[in-house]
C-alpha cells in the first residue's frame, strides 16, 4: 500500500489537494470528516484517521499526548485496518495509492512513514490568508495562524532531517493554474488519470 499524505494547517488548501487527488483516482479512505464551513463541507479527512490521530495528539495544546511506543502501535494497527478495508487475502501484494489529510498528523509524519511506503504533499498558504479564514469560519485560533506556526514547523523538521518523496504546493499557485497542478499531482501520486479525471480535479478547483 502506498500513502499520500496532504500535509498543512487548517485552511491552508490541504481540502482542495485532497479534492482532486481523489478526482484523479487516488483512494481516499471515506467516510470523510463534515465541516461547519458552507464552502467546504466535506473537509476529505478520513474519519477513521482522524480517530487514530486524534488520541495521539491535542488539537486543543497541540501537542502529542502519547509516548512513542503508543503512537507506533496505533500506527501499526491503522495500518492493519487499512489493510483489512481494502485488501483482501487474494490480493495483499495489490498496489494501492491512498491519500490521508489531517493537519494534527504534521506530528505524527516520522511514525506514519516508517508503516507506510509513503509520498509527502505540503500544501503552503501565508498566516493572514490562514487567518483570514479562521475568522470567517469563527474558529478558536489554534485553528488559523496559531495552529500553522506549529504544524509547518513540525513538517519543515521532517523536510530538513529526513529524506521522503515531497511535493510542495503553494495555495494560490494552485488557484491560479490548477490545470499545472492537476497533472504535477497525478505524476506525484504515480497514478494513471485519464483524461476526463484530470479535467474533474481541474474543473474542482475551478469552482472552489
Amino acid at each position: 500500500m502506498k500513502l499520500i499524505l496532504v500535509c498543512g494547517p487548517w485552511s491552508s488548501g490541504t481540502t482542495a489537494v485532497s479534492g482532486m487527488l481523489e478526482k484523479l483516482g487516488v483512494v481516499g479512505v471515506p467516510p470523510y470528516f463534515r465541516t461547519n464551513d458552507e464552502r467546504t463541507k466535506n473537509s476529505y479527512e478520513s474519519t477513521l484517521f482522524r480517530d487514530y490521530v486524534d488520541k495521539l495528539v491535542s488539537d486543543k495544546t497541540l501537542t502529542v499526548t502519547a509516548k512513542p511506543e503508543e503512537i507506533l502501535s496505533q500506527v501499526q494497527l491503522l495500518k492493519e485496518e487499512l489493510i483489512e478495508k481494502y485488501l483482501d487475502q487474494e490480493n495483499l501484494n495489490k498496489e494501492i495509492t491512498f491519500f490521508l489529510k489531517y493537519p494534527l498528523s504534521a506530528f505524527l509524519i516520522n511514525e506514519l512513514t516508517s508503516q507506510f511506503n509513503t509520498k509527502l504533499i505540503y500544501v503552503l498558504r501565508p498566516f493572514s490568508s490562514i487567518e483570514k479564514t479562521r475568522m470567517r469560519r469563527s474558529w478558536t485560533k489554534q485553528f488559523g495562524q496559531e495552529g500553522a506556526q506549529a504544524i509547518y514547523s513540525r513538517m519543515f523538521s521532517v523536510m530538513i532531517n529526513r529524506i521522503h518523496p515531497t511535493m510542495i504546493i503553494r495555495y494560490d499557485e494552485m488557484i491560479k493554474n490548477p490545470v499545472v497542478v492537476a497533472k504535477r499531482l497525478s505524476e506525484f501520486a504515480g497514478v494513471s488519470s485519464n483524461e476526463e479525471q484530470v479535467n474533474n480535479a481541474i474543473n474542482f478547483i475551478r469552482k472552489a
